[in-house]
């Protein structure tokens, strides 16, 4: 029997191989993060294989790690919802089709690569967020029937954000007190105090919760 391989093991062959050496996204864990301009540094969390080529044996090797890579961020025109990256964190690595260098230094409606790579770690874009089953988001940051946003400082409108917002319970608490005085003040006056107003009273202060928002 020949030795000498046919044409279909020699095709399925190259075929694995190719299959083999592109990659398309991939755990990374994050080393640095630049708020600034929303890039990371991070080094890929599962190991890249390659076969032996005389024992057949497929042996680990792992990834390098890639610095610049933009971090996706929910984002449009006027709108953007971000958050701290420390490192330790976890992201998923989706590597572009071809090189962004072009793209990522001026971001033009078209851009045409001037290195022919494909499919290179250098051209990842981070999604944040991704964690293993074994490090889940704790309960207070997960709810089955609402939207939750937890962090130690929340801002809305805009980084520069700085006036606390004002829960319900404790406003109604002091309009209540203050409606109360208001109803039953008096004033000194030759010859005695005055009368509490007369009348209907102050207003009250009516539903001040959100029917959407809680906070605490």
């Amino acid at each position: 029997m020949s030795d000498t391989p046919d044409l279909g093991a020699l095709l399925a062959e190259a075929i694995a191989f190719v299959r083999g050496s592109i990659a398309t996204a991939i755990p990374a864990t994050v080393l640095a993060y630049d708020h600034v301009l929303q890039r990371c540094t991070a080094k890929p969390t599962v190991s890249g294989r390659y076969q032996d080529p005389d024992t057949g044996i497929l042996i680990p090797f792992p990834l390098p790690t890639v610095a610049n890579v933009p971090v996706a961020f929910p984002s449009a025109t006027g709108f953007a919802i971000t958050w701290p990256l420390a490192p330790g964190d976890t992201v998923f690595l989706v590597l572009s089709d071809r090189s962004m260098d072009e793209w990522k230094a001026g971001g033009a409606s078209e851009n045409v690569p001037l290195d022919i790579r494909r499919f290179d770690l250098t051209d990842s874009v981070a999604i944040p967020g991704l964690r293993p089953f074994s490090r889940p988001i704790p309960p207070t940051g997960v709810s089955p029937v609402a939207m939750v946003l937890e962090g130690v400082d929340i801002r809305l409108g805009s980084s520069a954000a700085a006036m606390k917002v004002a829960l319900a319970p404790l406003l109604a608490a002091f309009l209540g007190d203050l409606k109360g005085w208001l109803d039953t003040h008096t004033h000194p006056a030759p010859g005695g105090a005055t009368s509490p107003p007369a009348g209907i009273g102050s207003p009250s202060a009516g539903n001040l919760g959100a029917t959407k928002v809680s906070a605490e």
